[in-house]
């Protein structure tokens, strides 16, 4: 019974993954996941309770349920007759047709803290001020079907929409539909591709799995697509576009004398997917104060990346800028890095914009910031541990606590990654952080003496020194504020009224280098996402931020951080031994023994009853 029970449970759990290994046809294809755990299982994982699978988790029970009866009858030498064997057939012939079809009288519950499976106000209110229908047309390839049960989410949330009255979707598949090519191609959607094993032999595959919004003869794309994780925010940000006609703009600043195009070489690229329009302001060309003149034209929002390259002339114009409403997102410090070579860190050029800064009440501290919580990086090395020559170069994976990783956090869902970041306070009555350190972050201060090379930065002596050399005092703190409304000159003496700006202590966050250090096999641009999600909010799209958030919060669960400090660590360690090597057994244990007990009595009983 046990190596019956284990077999079928094991196929049961995995046969849905027969088509990554043999090619099925899309009946089968069907049937596997119809009969597979595990592929109903997965929407109750995401925190989805839907009645096609509560129906399967009932059919498998009373279906063991039955053969179980029949066994046992059969066994005590019962006989059914014709007509109960027809009965029992019909009756089982009926739960698989009710089963196959349980899709057409469906529903689910989206159970989730942040109901990312269920369409928002939001949403719902962009789609109620429609004038005309909204076409969504949902390209999937079949053998994605077969292999990812995500895009069924993605399937059920186009259902879901479908509900509004100004809403209609259609799923096509382009390996069936000879005429969804030609429509692929108008659109400009370009297949994916995707690894398959085989028996014998890996190959991949080109597929396609897009979102096409129509309205009123205008159309947005959603490329590609695989899960819900960010696809509201998705859809919100292109119906947004298409109902209301709203353009999203930014002017970008690179105020460090780095290139956009080559050094930040992702930031426009990033903001583009993420619906906005792109002004590269180019601070060579001079005359700053009519370029950001001109930029008003088309919104008040502004990304400065860096200040050490910006002249005095550049800084006022900035000041007038922000005094004249513009919003600002500052990625700025006090020092600037060598990144491509010694990793030497000195002074700004120029710190007229760290002192603008400082005038309106935002304070940046001399020293930088190292943390327990920071990036893993690996490094070759031509010495040995002791400091002498090696005979030949080694790697070794090092903590290096000047790349401080933020854990998730209120304002950033997934955590970012900060390199040689400094801590920044603000003293006006309008302001607030919006990123912390963890708890297990120092200072380490500058050496006067060396201004070519004021802090020690490589990875190999501080690791060496181990963490927190100097013992200094450890606490969270502060690397971003964002300041709003009247903001008070302590410089220039005066009240600046409809003044808002953000600062992060990091010019180099979003520079292509740095996230190629940090990114590892799969990439990493959670850093990005943070950019695009504290640009909407500064562009008073607080709502749609909220909703790229949820889909960030979806995502961090593939990065290893629910458990952001070590106390909190040993707690859920303690808790979780207790539960499986003390608690369960006992409870294991203790229902033997009521189970034992009830059957005793129940023989005395039965005893006394034949006694009498």
């Amino acid at each position: 019974a046990f190596v019956f029970s284990a077999l079928v449970l094991a196929v049961t759990n995995s046969i849905h993954l027969v088509s990554r290994f043999a090619a099925t046809s899309s009946v089968l294809m069907r049937f596997v996941q119809a009969a597979s755990f595990s592929w109903h299982f997965d929407r109750a994982a995401k925190g989805i309770l839907d009645s096609r699978d509560i129906f399967y988790f009932i059919a498998a029970a009373l279906l063991f349920f039955l053969l179980t009866v029949l066994v046992r009858e059969k066994r005590a030498g019962k006989t059914y007759s014709k007509q109960e064997r027809t009965q029992i057939f019909l009756a089982a012939l009926i739960f698989v047709f009710a089963s196959l079809n349980s899709g057409a009288y469906s529903f689910r519950l989206d159970l989730t803290a942040s109901q990312k499976f269920t369409v928002s106000p939001y949403t719902k209110k962009l789609l109620s001020a429609a004038e005309s229908s909204v076409r969504i047309t949902y390209y999937r390839s079949s053998v994605l079907s077969s292999l990812y049960p995500q895009t069924r989410d993605v399937y059920d949330f186009l259902t879901e929409l479908a509900a509004d009255k100004n809403v209609s979707v259609c799923a096509v598949s382009p390996d069936k539909d000879s005429s969804s090519a030609a429509a692929l191609e108008y659109y400009g959607i370009a297949s994916q591709q995707i690894q398959t094993a085989g028996n014998n032999r890996t190959e991949f595959i080109n597929v396609y799995s897009a979102i096409v919004i129509e309205y009123e003869g205008a159309w947005e794309i959603i490329p590609f697509i695989l899960s819900c994780d960010t696809l509201e925010y998705d859809i919100a940000g292109r119906l947004e576009h298409l109902i209301t006609g709203k353009k999203r703009y930014v002017t970008v600043l690179c105020g460090n004398g780095l290139s956009l195009k080559s050094d930040y070489s992702y930031v426009i690229p990033w903001l583009s997917a993420q619906g906005f329009i792109c002004n590269e302001i180019d601070i060579s060309a001079g005359r700053l104060s009519y370029q950001l003149e001109q930029s008003r034209n088309y919104g008040n929002l502004l990304l400065v990346l860096g200040s050490g390259a910006l002249s005095d002339d550049d800084c006022m114009a900035i000041e007038t800028y922000l005094e004249s409403g513009g919003r600002v997102l500052f990625a700025v410090s006090p020092y600037e890095a060598d990144i491509e070579n010694s990793w030497h860190i000195t002074k700004s050029r120029n710190q007229r914009l760290i002192t603008l800064l400082s005038a309106f009440g935002t304070e940046f501290s001399p020293d930088i910031i190292c943390d327990l919580s920071c990036a893993r990086i690996t490094m070759e090395s031509y010495e040995n541990a002791d400091g002498s020559a090696a005979s030949s170069a080694h790697s070794a994976q090092l903590n290096y606590f000047q790349w401080v990783q933020l854990l998730p956090q209120e304002n950033a869902r997934q955590g970012i990654t900060l390199f040689w970041p400094v801590e920044v306070r603000s003293f006006q009555e309008n302001a607030g952080n919006i990123l912390y350190t963890s708890s297990l972050s120092y200072e380490m201060h500058p050496d006067t003496n060396s201004p070519d090379s004021l802090f020690e930065t490589n990875p190999f002596i501080l690791s060496n020194a181990g963490y927190n050399p100097q013992k200094a005092v450890q606490k969270m703190r502060p690397v971003g504020v964002h300041v709003s409304d009247s903001v008070y000159g302590f410089y220039n003496a005066g009240i600046f009224d409809n003044v808002e700006y953000e600062v992060i202590t990091d010019q180099y966050f979003v520079h292509s280098l740095m996230l190629g250090y940090i990114g590892g096999a799969y990439g990493d641009y959670r850093n990005l996402d943070f950019l695009v999600n504290r640009l909407l909010r500064l562009n008073g799209e607080e709502e749609l931020a909220v909703l790229q958030d949820s889909g960030a919060s979806s995502a961090k669960n593939q990065f290893l951080y629910k458990v952001t400090d070590s106390e909190s660590f040993r707690s859920a360690r303690n808790q979780t031994i207790f539960c499986t090597f003390i608690l369960n057994p006992l409870l294991i244990i203790a229902a033997g023994i009521a189970s034992y007990i009830l059957r005793k009595n129940k023989i005395r009983q039965y005893a006394g009853c034949y006694e009498k």
